[in-house]
């Protein structure tokens, strides 16, 4: 016969049946839990702008952190301007005119909070400057606080327009309201015209809002990307509702990206005045949508008027595509027929 299988104890097995060893326990648990510390009461010491949100934080005087705002504390900075120098926002004791007149012949960078702000002097036209404006956004909500207003309509001739000519000046303005004429015109008389004038050499406008009316009036191009013009609610001097445009393309190349138009009866208008036409102007509106919010008497999405432009040679060249409509019967029309789609006519 074989042998018989005898299993063989291990060596530590053996060794614990003969000196009977206690196995030894290890805690493997959590230690007794730390109590939570106290919450720490920031001190303001500054502040902090974080440029790819564009929102506005404190800096805490004793340990150093950034932490958020309180409603309170963003509204003591109502009409505050920051201003960048040597590389960081820094919070400016002047005026925004004082500001961009410094910069004369340069650039100057800032962030504007929530307010309204102006530039009201006169003597800002022909600066050769570029203004790069941007706005806070410390709210939940989708509508930026910093109101920019380009004109100070106070004090104008009622019937007569009101524009300021910063012909040497570049204006990039993002993440700002932009207002325009206010919608209670009786102040100004009857004039339903009397529109907020832009005029600097180039402006572009990205993911801003647009409330009021608005004319263009730059001499080399405006530019509008992700924007929305809200014309609604406008009123004459009567008190009786009143269609008013929310862009009102006077003089200038102008081109409109990815932006929504919502107005009561008007969205758009390409115009120009007797003798201002000097050479052929050129406009893009590209994907943007056209909204009816009123009862009031329909126009085109588009409105082109080019019965004022003098001269046989002169038209107006407009990229009209992928629009859409809501409440709005009429893509485009045009007055003077002085026009040329580029590069085909829209449907």
């Amino acid at each position: 016969m074989g042998k018989k299988f005898i299993p063989k104890l291990c060596t530590i097995c053996s060794l614990a049946t003969v000196f009977s060893v206690t196995p030894v326990l290890f805690s493997c648990g959590n230690p007794e839990p730390t109590p939570p510390q106290p919450e720490h009461e920031h001190v303001l010491g500054g502040y902090k702008i974080d440029e790819a949100s564009h929102k506005l934080y404190g800096i805490c005087s004793d340990c150093g952190e950034q932490f958020e705002l309180s409603d309170e504390q963003f509204a003591d900075l109502e009409g505050a301007i920051f201003v960048k120098q040597n590389g960081n926002y820094e919070l400016s004791t002047k005026s925004l005119d004082e500001i961009v007149a410094e910069a004369y012949g340069s650039s100057v960078d800032l962030y504007i909070v929530n307010g309204t702000y102006e530039m009201a002097t006169w003597s800002l036209a022909e600066h050769l400057v570029t203004v790069n404006m941007h706005g806070i956004l410390n709210y939940a909500d989708s509508m930026p606080k910093a109101i920019f207003r380009c004109v100070n309509i106070a004090g104008a001739t009622p019937g007569i327009p009101a524009y300021y000519q910063w012909h040497g000046m570049t204006l990039n303005v993002d993440h700002v309201e932009l207002l325009g004429l206010e919608q209670n015109l009786s102040q100004y008389g009857e004039s339903s015209w009397q529109n907020l004038g832009i005029q600097p050499a180039t402006l572009n406008a990205t993911d801003c809002y647009l409330k009021g009316c608005h004319s263009t009036h730059a001499t080399g191009k405006a530019t509008f990307t992700n924007c929305t013009f809200d014309s609604r609610g406008f009123k004459d001097a009567s008190g009786s509702d009143l269609a008013e445009y929310g862009l009102y393309t006077w003089n200038g190349d102008t081109e409109v990206y990815n932006s929504i138009f919502i107005g009561d009866g008007k969205t758009l208008k390409i115009y120009t005045d007797r003798n201002i036409m000097h050479d052929d102007q050129y406009f893009v509106i590209s994907s943007c949508t056209f909204i009816k919010g009123g009862n009031l008497n329909n126009k085109a999405a588009v409105e082109i008027d080019s019965s004022q432009i003098q001269g046989d040679d002169l038209e107006y060249h407009i990229t009209l595509q992928h629009s859409t409509l809501n409440g709005v019967v009429d893509l485009w029309n045009d007055k003077g027929r002085k026009h040329i789609f580029d590069p085909d006519p829209p449907s």
